[in-house]
C-alpha cells in the first residue's frame, strides 16, 4: 500500500504471488494518481522482485519515483524508522539548498 501523507489518501493492491511484474504494476497505479513533478518515496524490504531488471527501467523512466531499500539486518519498525529519517533528512538538506 501507498500512503499520500498530506491528504490519507491510501492506494492498496495485492497480489497472489510477490513478482516483479506486480510490483511495477503497483509503482506504476501509484504514479498515476500522483502529479507528475510530485516526488514518490516508496519504502520496501529487499525481496529480489523489488530489484529486477523490470523495476529498474521503470524507475529510470519515472524519475520522481526514488525506492527506499530497508536494511536487511533489522525488524519491521526499526526499517520503517530509519526510511523516515533518510526521507526526512533529504527533504532537511533539500530545503536548505533552495
Amino acid at each position: 500500500a501507498a500512503l499520500d501523507v498530506r491528504t490519507g489518501q491510501v492506494v492498496g493492491k495485492t497480489s497472489a504471488r510477490h513478482t516483479s511484474a506486480a510490483f511495477v504494476a503497483f509503482l506504476a497505479d501509484v504514479v498515476a494518481t500522483q502529479s507528475a513533478n510530485k516526488e514518490i518515496h516508496i519504502i520496501v524490504d529487499n525481496l529480489s522482485a523489488h530489484k529486477t531488471k523490470r523495476v529498474v527501467a521503470f524507475l529510470a523512466e519515472h524519475p520522481n519515483v526514488t525506492v527506499h531499500y530497508t536494511p536487511r539486518i533489522c525488524g519491521p519498525s526499526q526499517r520503517r524508522r530509519k526510511a523516515t529519517k533518510d526521507i526526512s533528512m533529504r527533504k532537511a538538506v533539500n530545503d536548505c539548498e533552495t
